[in-house]
């Protein structure tokens, strides 16, 4: 699989310009680099003898720095900045974007492999008894799958951000239908095997029509507006929010039954203070994803007691131990955080530090589910931070940054998050998000980036 650096705003390369790059011609994958500049091919011996078969012998000018692992290649490329690589699928990293490939995408499980242009048959030959021994031999160690990419060990994970069926958004839901924020993006969506999101608004039986002009921040959704959580396909919703109680308690304990009802699996919030902190683990083609998240600013109201629902309050204690019990239990540990609200792209150094301490804990990866606007990416100790998602849907209008927003799809396989694929999108109509186009989309990511320390 041909890589760059995650905070690269390249997606995608052609076989074609891969050939030229080899062949001498360094300038024809410039444009996989921020600057522009002909960037290192890092890779192994094994990789650079594959592409010599596949091209050619490469000429001298083509920057090729050679490494002993596959493991290497990720922090080598991290530091240089302008350099490339071909990894093994099995081998991919989540600081490495996978790109690509004259358009197909290795990450979709439905590829038919045989139409990636880097697929490759091996096998042994000769004296069948002999074949047949040296087979036995080697599948007798339990080491040499059958491929590196088995579609059955492949998971996708999406996690969305802040969902709020309320005021503008729910107006256009009552106008248009209840499906209508959804009508750009579904189709993405329906690509995961597992989805999630925020909603910070709980549904009750005596939630008023929707009042766009309203300025109460009391909010509530009305109970036919669950029916676009299951047009989306919601698998795992965070309760995490800071509007989960605004309606009162019952509101939250009818929508805990709701989700309960049709199997959407809830976490960070619950019917009391153990249910509420008590992280989930959802299973999907052998990998086993865990999901915790906790609310450190309140408001009191919306935090989980004994005997009453809620969110989670943040209890780092408590949250030691679960996070190290979910690290036994699953092969991936999620932590989510609603955290204080900055309208900026950077995540401020007091925000870094309180992400970065459940990476320390044992997260595999840390997402703030409380932005409005998107914030930036970290790798820490070998994690996956995100300081902020945005909205999903929501009817923040007032600026191009509440407009903005990721989906991060995390690719899990064989027990490892080995990728990270952001769609990037824009919310119209008050409700309704749509995919960027090409040149929304490079400089919402190299803003982004750039915000990140890219």
């Amino acid at each position: 699989v041909p890589v760059v650096f995650f905070g690269s705003a390249a997606d995608n390369v052609s076989l074609l310009d891969l050939q030229r790059y080899w062949l001498g011609d360094t300038a024809a994958l410039a444009p996989l680099t921020s600057a522009g500049q002909a960037p290192t091919l890092v890779t192994t011996a094994p990789i650079l003898l594959y592409l010599t078969g596949l091209f050619g012998p490469a000429p001298g000018n083509v920057p090729i720095m050679t490494v002993s692992s596959d493991d290497e290649i990720a922090p080598v490329i991290t530091t240089l900045g302008a350099a490339w690589g071909v990894v093994p699928f099995h081998k991919l990293s989540p600081s490495l974007k996978a790109l690509k490939l004259d358009g197909v995408d290795v990450l979709q499980a439905a590829l038919p492999i045989e139409q990636w242009p880097l697929y490759e048959d091996f096998g042994l030959t000769g004296d069948p008894a002999l074949v047949n021994q040296a087979a036995a031999a080697v599948m007798a160690l339990g080491t040499w799958p059958n491929t590196n990419r088995d579609p059955a060990l492949l998971t996708s994970l999406m996690m969305t951000g802040v969902t709020a069926l309320t005021r503008s958004t729910a107006w256009k839901m009552e106008l248009n239908g209840v499906d209508y924020p959804a009508g750009d993006i579904a189709p993405y969506l329906s690509g995961a095997d597992i989805l999630h999101t925020s909603n910070e608004v709980s549904f009750a039986d005596d939630c008023p029509y929707p009042n766009p002009d309203t300025e109460s921040l009391t909010f509530c959704s009305r109970n036919s507006y669950f029916q676009l959580l299951q047009t989306i396909g919601l698998d795992v919703v965070e309760l995490t929010g800071n509007h989960v109680n605004d309606w009162g308690t019952d509101a939250l304990s009818h929508s805990l039954d709701a989700y309960d009802l049709v199997g959407i699996v809830y976490f960070g919030g619950g019917r009391d203070t153990d249910d509420a902190r008590q992280g989930r683990i959802v299973g999907h083609n052998g990998n086993r994803i865990a999901f915790v998240g906790c609310n450190p600013v309140g408001p009191p109201y919306a935090w989980a007691d004994v005997g009453k629902p809620g969110a989670a309050r943040c209890d780092e204690a408590y949250l030691a131990g679960e996070i190290a019990r979910l690290r036994a239990e699953a092969d991936v540990v999620v932590m989510t955080i609603q955290y204080q609200e900055y309208y900026e792209y950077a995540a401020p150094a007091v925000q870094q530090e309180f992400f970065r301490r459940f990476v320390e804990l044992g997260a595999d990866v840390v997402i703030g589910s409380q932005a409005h606007q998107p914030q930036a990416f970290e790798f820490y100790n070998g994690a996956f931070i995100h300081y902020g998602l945005g909205n999903l849907f929501f009817d923040q209008m007032w600026s191009l940054g509440t407009r903005q927003l990721f989906v991060d799809n995390l690719i899990v396989y064989d027990g490892r998050h080995i990728s990270t694929q952001l769609f990037t999108g824009l919310i119209e109509d008050y409700a309704r998000p749509r995919p960027m186009n090409d040149a929304e989309r490079a400089d919402f990511l190299r803003t982004v980036f750039s915000a990140s320390g890219w």
